[in-house]
C-alpha cells in the first residue's frame, strides 16, 4: 500500500497533501473523514469559474475536490476544460490520468501519465513504471 500511497502524493504533488484521500480510502465503501469539507469547496469552484471561465487551475482545484468525493467523471471533465484551456498543464493531465485509473481506464491512464511526463511532470514516469507496464 506505501506504493499506492506515493502514486496518489506524486500526482497530487506538495499542493494537495494536507487534503489527500488515500487510494485505501477511495476504494473504501465508508465516505472517508472531512469529505463534507470537498463537497462544500465545490460550490466555491463554480463561482469562481462563473467569474474567470478560462482560468485553468479553478477547473483542476474543482476536479480534485471531485475526485477526493469519488466523482471521477465528473473530476475528468474538468481536468478536460483545464487541458482545453491550458495545453501545457503537466498537473492537469496526471490527475487526469489517476481520475481515468480509478475508472478501469488503464490505456487512458497510462496516455495521460505519459503527456505529463513529456510537458516536464518526471514523476508520472513513476506512474507509468509502477502500472502500465
Amino acid at each position: 500500500m506505501k506504493k499506492m500511497f506515493l502514486f496518489i502524493i506524486l500526482c497530487f504533488g506538495f499542493t494537495f497533501l494536507q487534503a489527500q484521500v488515500t487510494i485505501d480510502e477511495a476504494n473504501n465503501e465508508k465516505i472517508p473523514d472531512g469529505l463534507s469539507s470537498y463537497t462544500e469547496i465545490v460550490p466555491v469552484c463554480n463561482q469562481a469559474i462563473a467569474l474567470n471561465p478560462n482560468n485553468a487551475e479553478v477547473y483542476i482545484n474543482r476536479g480534485a475536490d471531485r475526485y477526493k468525493i469519488r466523482h471521477y467523471d465528473d473530476a475528468i471533465a474538468d481536468y478536460d476544460k483545464a487541458i482545453e484551456l491550458d495545453p501545457k498543464n503537466a498537473e492537469a493531465y496526471c490527475l487526469r490520468g489517476l481520475a481515468k485509473h480509478f475508472l478501469g481506464d488503464k490505456e487512458g491512464a497510462c496516455s495521460d501519465w505519459n503527456k505529463s511526463g513529456e510537458l516536464g511532470f518526471t514523476n508520472a514516469y513513476i506512474n507509468i513504471k509502477e502500472y502500465c507496464n
